[in-house]
């Protein structure tokens, strides 16, 4: 809504929350701090805005350009939507990882996936995940050369204490 008044502005913003919907606001001026106090996502003006609008805002637009809050929503909805892939991502390795270990354990009494398995499982997919953003990490490369270089060890302490 542009060039309205401060108070069309308020009650527009106390209108679209009561019906809950996200509302972000944009303001510059002393008289819009109530709207940007009001909204979820205030966005003042980092050179003409005054003093109260940047109190009352939660992000300050450091070059007054409208294009900037867009580009700032474009990536705020990329982190999001990587976040909610990583959660599915982890519920979904480690509910069937829990899965397989009580199914084999009620059946043949013996837990499948030990803590050494565990930790390949960790270290493949802390690899492939790394392949994908097409960077190698000083610690994925140095954790996956301690595991390759201690195998034969870690595989003989399993099998004498299993």
């Amino acid at each position: 809504m542009a060039r309205s008044s401060p108070t069309d502005k308020y009650d527009l913003v106390k209108h679209l929350r009561g019906m809950s919907e996200v509302v972000a606001v944009t303001g510059d001026g002393t008289n819009d701090a109530p709207a940007l106090h009001e909204s979820d996502i205030g966005f003042a003006m980092g050179i003409a805005g005054t003093e109260v609008a940047k109190e009352q805002a939660d992000v300050i637009v450091m070059d007054d350009d409208f294009a900037t809050i867009v580009k700032v929503a474009k990536w705020g909805r990329a982190v999001y939507i990587n976040i909610q892939k990583f959660v599915q991502f982890q519920l979904t390795v480690n509910i069937v990882a829990l899965m397989i270990n009580f199914v084999s354990a009620c059946i043949t009494g013996v837990v499948v996936l030990t803590i050494l398995l565990l930790f390949t499982q960790i270290i493949i997919y802390n690899t492939i995940t790394n392949f994908e953003k097409r960077y190698f990490d000083f610690f994925t490369f140095f954790f996956v050369f301690l595991y390759f270089s201690f195998i034969p060890e870690l595989l003989a302490l399993t099998l004498t204490t299993s």
